[in-house]
């Protein structure tokens, strides 16, 4: 994974350059995944989705001055249509009891790219965006 491509693709490519002449505009990045060492072995894939947290900010600060902001949308264990994890009942029961609300769903994530490039996210700029159903701060089953 490169951890520059969003700088090199959104905040340096021609699309950057049409936001500055604009003055204005809205640039987001979204991840999987948290960045924490959870696992062995896992060194490149925390340095790598940190390294996404860092240069979203980073392009935050640069471009700011032009009226671009720049956000991370960061969702956890979705449930889709296809073959995934949640597929299985008891894989499903696990997946759902690490979230404090629900397991998320794509339209969860969609709505918060949708909110972050509209005028009502004009203050926000520079954030990653937890879509997780709180799993990122407690698990539903440890709490009862």
């Amino acid at each position: 994974m490169r951890v520059d491509s969003p700088r090199r693709c959104g905040a340096r490519g021609p699309r950057s350059r049409t936001l500055q002449r604009a003055g204005t505009g809205r640039s987001s990045t979204c991840r999987a995944g948290r960045p924490s060492a959870r696992a062995a072995a896992s060194a490149a894939y925390v340095a790598a989705k940190s390294g996404l947290n860092g240069l979203t900010a980073a392009i935050a600060v640069d471009y700011a001055t032009d009226g671009i902001r720049c956000n991370t949308v960061s969702p956890g264990y979705c449930s889709t249509t296809g073959a995934t994890p949640t597929s299985r009942p008891e894989r499903r029961a696990r997946y759902e009891g690490m979230h404090l609300t629900r397991l998320g769903v794509a339209t969860d994530v969609a709505y918060a790219a949708v909110y972050l490039a509209s005028r009502e996210s004009e203050f926000v700029t520079g954030v990653n965006l937890q879509l997780d159903g709180g799993s990122s701060i407690a698990r539903g089953l440890t709490l009862g």
